[in-house]
């Protein structure tokens, strides 16, 4: 039976508050391409942008994770973004970042967190890593959402064995409701698999509407560690 979410901050949830200033990065090169910024220490977060956006779009809830986390920030080549729809580059970026991850955090347990396209780059990462992971995916729902809908539906043939811990949170945007036949889908028979709906929180709600994300995130990876 699939637990589903429906609110959008767990009761049990710590308050949002504002974030500290948020310090400078330690810029970690591994001749990948991939350019990463890393904050705070603790256990392993990756961030990965939606395809149109780089590491800033993760700058209001970078210092929330870095409290509690060692939070590192992929920033994918400009390259990436114009061939980001192709399924067979989205798994070549997940193949890349797989060894970027082995480098920087070796037998650790990563969690994910992907926004949009990222989203779908961390579900084709996760099952290739070594150690389980624990995935927070982010997706569109509203007049954008056929953007985001195959790329959420492109995971399903891949994930009929993978049983991780996964929250996936659709952004509500405009008066069109979510895409609640694919989070069915991508929910079904899976008892780890959760989802939930952040009303009006926009196409990236990690602008204007962080302080709810935050809550969600810190109190959801914190508790599936």
């Amino acid at each position: 039976m699939t637990t589903v979410v429906l609110s959008p901050v767990d009761a049990a949830a710590p308050a949002a508050s504002l974030a500290p200033p948020l310090a400078g990065p330690r810029v970690l090169p591994t001749g990948s391409g991939i350019v990463w910024r890393s904050w705070g220490q603790g256990a392993p977060v990756l961030l990965l942008h939606d395809r149109h956006g780089s590491w800033n779009d993760w700058r209001g809830t970078i210092a929330h994770l870095a409290a509690r986390f060692e939070v590192h920030v992929a920033d994918l080549p400009l390259s990436a973004h114009a061939l980001a729809a192709q399924a067979q580059h989205s798994q070549a970026w997940a193949d890349a970042l797989r060894q970027d991850l082995l480098l920087l955090g070796p037998g650790q347990r990563w969690r994910l967190v992907g926004q949009g396209w990222g989203s779908s780059v961390a579900g084709l990462l996760a099952p290739a890593m070594p150690q389980p992971c624990a995935l927070v995916l982010l997706w569109t729902a509203g007049p954008r959402a056929a953007e985001y809908a195959d790329p959420a539906a492109q995971l399903l043939p891949h994930w009929p064995q993978v049983n991780l811990p996964m929250l996936m949170v659709w952004s509500e945007t405009g008066d069109k409701p979510f895409p609640v036949q694919t989070a069915l889908a991508l929910a079904a028979a899976h008892e780890e698999r959760e989802w939930m709906v952040l009303p009006a929180a926009g196409d990236c709600p990690q602008h204007g509407h962080e302080a709810a994300l935050n809550a969600v995130l810190a109190h959801w990876l914190l508790s599936h560690g």
